[in-house]
């Protein structure tokens, strides 16, 4: 929760929520802009509460929808060498590929934002993914000339 006023840990407080309906609560986290509570009872369960907080929550912020905007392919030659900016080199294994970026296995762990060298192609790390990263390129490449035979 966020309030002008941080209560203590270990407060106890009366909430009202419209929609939810009244709750007694309990202060676990106090932060410096917001606190996190415990609900303990009073009018609809802990569970029914918690509920109807987490359907209040989703309507004010639905999770993002993923938008591709160019097609994933799996190339046939998969192997590619990563160049970092201090010029050492890392093996990895291109995951899929679009125009816009890669993905790729690696055991070199890399930092969001970090400049890459993938194969002749500049990227910086947009993301990390299970084993590894993804990298957005910094000139895509032509989607028309993107396909399984495509050697980054």
């Amino acid at each position: 929760m966020r309030s002008a006023t941080i209560p203590p840990v270990e407060a106890q407080l009366g909430c009202s929520i419209r929609g939810v309906g009244a709750m007694e609560i309990r202060v676990v986290r106090a932060g410096t802009a917001d606190f996190a509570v415990r609900v303990m009872g009073r009018g609809a369960t802990p569970g029914e509460v918690v509920r109807s907080l987490v359907g209040l929550a989703r309507l004010q912020a639905p999770p993002p929808e993923e938008v591709r905007v160019h097609r994933r392919i799996v190339p046939k030659r998969r192997a590619v060498q990563i160049a970092l900016a201090d010029g050492t080199g890392v093996p990895a294994r291109i995951v899929n590929l679009s125009a816009s970026g890669v993905a790729l296995q690696l055991d070199t762990p890399l930092d969001i934002g970090q400049a890459i060298l993938v194969g002749r192609q500049r990227a910086t790390v947009a993301r990390r993914i299970d084993g590894g990263v993804g990298a957005a390129f910094l000139v895509p490449l032509d989607e028309a000339a993107v396909d399984e035979h495509t050697v980054l």
